[in-house]
């Protein structure tokens, strides 16, 4: 099973090997959680079923990244509902995300921070670029979702301390940047301390990564709030003659912090004198 999940995700980035792979894998699902259980005992959870690309190709859309999902109650309930009573709705919730997850939402009245914060740090980051208004289409023209590790949590997220060479976790992880290898995506964002953990550890291990480029991002709103974080960009390597990849981890999850100062420039302290925005200052490495 392991080595069947590891090939999936690395051909994640390739069309009609990806759709042929959620399809077998659905048809596979209890071998699966009985692999699931065997490996990780309960760490994971035993009722649902791994998230792997959601949204499609990300072709010139930017990649958004996280180190594993975590479960909407309610939401994610019914979502399971339907995939595990249906192949092809377990495919299309991969490929026309943005247009099945919100209508599940509005079935349950299920919310997530992610979700509602997203479009503005969207717009920050991708100021050359009109968002529709409706944040479900700008989401559809921008961006696309995959995790490092694609199985759900139950009350233990991953830490980047769990992918160590060689391990299950370690394995699919490294599967994972291996199928970005041919991925046409713009640019992956990372948001979060362990997943800059994660990026940080695999350009240790994984040739066709570059060494990081460590630096900070300092901002302040005009609330008078300051915050510091850092970050790094890593080059991936892809294949078929395309440009490198350029891999932005921030150590900090600012996607789904409405408040932090991605757009701001400065506050009104007498300290304080004008700079570029934190999302300013994220982009130009990019």
């Amino acid at each position: 099973m392991l080595d069947f999940i590891e090939d999936g995700i690395r051909g994640m980035h390739v069309e009609a090997t990806r759709t042929a792979f959620l399809e077998q894998f659905w048809h596979r699902r209890e071998e699966f959680w009985s692999w699931q259980t065997e490996t990780f005992g309960t760490r994971f959870r035993q009722d649902c079923m791994p998230v792997f690309l959601h949204g499609g190709n990300p072709q010139d859309r930017v990649l958004i990244m996280g180190i594993n999902p975590g479960f909407q109650g309610a939401l994610d309930r019914r979502i399971e509902q339907v995939v595990q009573a249906d192949v092809a709705r377990y495919v299309s919730l991969h490929e026309q995300f943005f247009d099945d997850y919100p209508a599940f939402q509005s079935e349950t009245g299920g919310r997530s921070p992610f979700w509602n914060n997203l479009r503005s740090k969207l717009a920050t980051m991708l100021p050359d670029q009109v968002l529709p208004a409706e944040k479900w289409l700008a989401y559809r023209t921008t961006c696309a979702v995959q995790d490092i590790i694609p199985f759900r949590s139950t009350h233990q997220s991953t830490s980047a301390g769990d992918l160590r060479p060689g391990t299950p976790l370690g394995r699919i992880a490294n599967a994972t940047f291996e199928g970005l290898r041919f991925s046409d995506a713009r640019s992956v964002w990372l948001f979060s301390q362990e997943g800059y953990k994660a990026i940080e550890g695999a350009s240790k291990v994984l040739a066709f990564l570059s060494e990081p480029q460590v630096f900070s991002v300092a901002g302040c709103t005009r609330s008078g709030v300051h915050r510091s974080v850092e970050a790094l960009v890593v080059q991936l390597q892809r294949e078929g003659g395309r440009p490198p990849l350029p891999l932005l981890a921030v150590d900090n999850a600012l996607i789904s912090q409405p408040a932090f100062p991605f757009g701001e420039v400065c506050c009104m302290r007498a300290t304080c004198t004008p700079r570029r925005t934190m999302a300013e200052q994220l982009r130009a490495r990019l």
